[in-house]
């Protein structure tokens, strides 16, 4: 028999019992609606969960008020407060005679799930009654501000920014080579720089040297272990050693493994200024005079392609339709947001300027910043004069320049181009040596000349493993030779010491010698046309893909060979 429970209510006046799920019951006293706060003069905000499954009204208000979580009010129209982790939330503004009479700060009629970055998230807000929305993805206890005066996504704002300056781990001989892991977090502390009040990094290590004489390292976002997640260093290649020297710019390669390596170097202490941005590392001999300060939010590249948008620095052109949208910062907010696409943009500096490559496959476009939260479109970058294919995007100078490099595009650096270093500025003049890597493209190789490797943008440095040209009737495949295509060939310095001049083909698969394989094209002298022979089809050891290409005028830019 189950014994009864009594309860005892000292100083009743009044009210209403109620019973939920006949588990337990709630008591609320009976309050005059006269009495209750309205939408003009309330001082605290009620937190409500869908949890809180009762109406809400004046008899029980008395009750939500002394159980809720408040936000109180702490300037004019603004509310501050915590909520829990792992809950969905909407905040109560005005309580009414019956639920239907409630006014709710919601992000609308459906649920929205924050989008936190650097321990932060925003959103805009509805007022308005009977509002079923609720905020969600809180992962953690956080501080809520809701400005009921302000618009936009920054009306509402979840958690605090961490404004701490952020690391970047140093790996390497000063180190000890320690494994870049979150066990060794203590120890990383001294063996890091700190990002500085312009949003680059900087900061100094111990020029500790091997057994060799030789200070290497390489950098880590974060102590993920040995991997390239994290990583950035001066090439792909784990252990690739790029040798380095003070007051020079280098490249640095995301998701890179490889080394900076001073062989002869004098000094204690190695200066560093680390730039993301603009994905460069300088290295100096003596203190600069930097001021560290909070990290600068970086700028945003949103490839728009019909209903599908995706964030990243590499895209595929599909549709003349595509746009890309730039935004100077990170934003804070998700792209199903309005806001996400009227804030913080970075438009053309001439609203007439089209984006159109150079005969290297460059593309570069002057910015205007269009600062602050805004719902309405700015303008989005079209893309329709550029032809469909794969594409690099980088902001640069400060937010001040867009620059679009082909993916497909591969230049030879070495002897044939005078050892040019390879960059943007410079990129123009590789001309007759590049290499479209889909298509595949005859250049003249100079007698004594072939002596080169593969540049790309984000590996534009000549050398690599040497690799002496072996033919096999007339081409070097590289399967044959365990190099992974064209991609694979970038990290090789070819060579060919009795080369005595004379055309070459080069595509994905390998380089064919034109003069020792005469049967693949009937002539091939500049600016003259062109015709494929048919034997060609007959070595598919050779040429793999399956579709060809003839101009009409000889420009050395595409001879494409096939089997059937």
């Amino acid at each position: 028999m189950t014994t009864p429970i009594k309860w005892t209510i000292t100083d009743w006046e009044g009210g209403t019992i109620q019973f939920i799920e006949t588990s337990f019951i709630r008591i609320y006293n009976t309050q005059d609606s006269s009495s209750l706060p309205n939408v003009d003069n309330m001082d605290y905000l009620v937190v409500v969960t869908p949890d809180d499954n009762f109406n809400i009204d004046r008899e029980n208000f008395s009750y939500v008020v002394d159980k809720f979580p408040h936000l109180t009010k702490t300037s004019d129209g603004v509310y501050e407060g915590t909520v829990e982790s792992g809950k969905e939330v909407r905040f109560l503004k005005k309580v009414g005679a019956t639920p239907a009479e409630n006014v709710y700060i919601t992000p609308g009629e459906r649920n929205r799930t924050l989008s936190f970055r650097r321990d932060v998230a925003y959103s805009s807000m509805t007022v308005g009654g009977d509002n079923s929305g609720y905020w969600s993805g809180i992962v953690k206890g956080t501080t809520v501000k809701v400005d009921t005066k302000a618009t936009g996504s920054m009306a509402v704002q979840f958690g605090e920014e961490n404004n701490e300056a952020s690391s970047i781990y140093v790996v390497g001989t000063n180190s000890d080579w320690t494994a870049p892991s979150m066990s060794n977090y203590d120890f990383y502390q001294d063996h890091r720089i700190l990002s500085t009040i312009d949003g680059m990094y900087y900061g100094s290590i111990e020029a500790k040297k091997d057994e060799n004489g030789a200070v290497s390292f390489r950098f880590f976002t974060d102590l993920k272990g040995w991997t390239d997640e994290a990583s950035l260093g001066s090439n792909p290649m784990d252990f690739y050693k790029m040798p380095s020297e003070v007051g020079t710019d280098y490249t640095l390669y995301n998701k890179g493994l490889g080394n900076f390596c001073f062989n002869n170097y004098d000094g204690d202490r190695i200066y560093i200024l680390l730039d993301l941005v603009n994905e460069t590392v300088s290295f100096y001999s003596s203190p600069l005079d930097k001021e560290l300060g909070p990290k600068r939010d970086l700028p945003t590249i949103s490839l728009v392609s019909g209903n599908s948008i995706s964030t990243d620095s590499y895209f595929n052109h599909t549709s003349d339709k595509d746009e890309l949208v730039l935004h100077s910062r990170t934003l804070p907010f998700s792209t199903e947001e309005a806001e996400w696409m009227g804030s913080y943009l970075l438009e053309p500096a001439d609203p007439q300027a089209k984006l159109e490559l150079n005969k290297a496959g460059i593309a570069r476009l002057k910015l205007k910043a269009k600062d602050g939260i805004s719902t309405t479109p700015g303008t989005g970058i079209s893309l329709a004069s550029l032809p469909l294919g794969s594409y690099d995007a980088k902001i640069v100078n400060n937010n001040t320049e867009l620059i679009i490099t082909d993916s497909n595009k591969f230049f030879i650096v070495g002897e044939p181009t005078g050892n040019k270093e390879l960059n943007i500025e410079t990129a123009e003049s590789f001309g007759n040596y590049t290499i479209n890597a889909y298509y595949g493209t005859v250049v003249y190789i100079p007698a004594g000349k072939f002596d080169f490797s593969f540049g790309t943008f984000d590996h534009p440095v000549w050398g690599g493993i040497e690799r002496e040209v072996e033919w096999k009737d007339g081409a070097f495949n590289f399967m044959e030779n365990g190099i992974y295509g064209l991609s694979g060939a970038r990290y090789c310095h070819f060579t060919e010491p009795a080369w005595q001049g004379g055309w070459v083909l080069i595509n994905q698969y390998a380089l064919v010698d034109l003069a020792k394989v005469d049967m693949y094209a009937n002539k091939v002298t500049d600016n003259k046309s062109v015709k494929l022979d048919k034997k060609s089809r007959r070595r598919p050891d050779i040429f793999r893909s399956c579709r060809y290409t003839q101009r009409r005028k000889w420009t050395g830019a595409a001879l494409f060979l096939c089997k059937k």
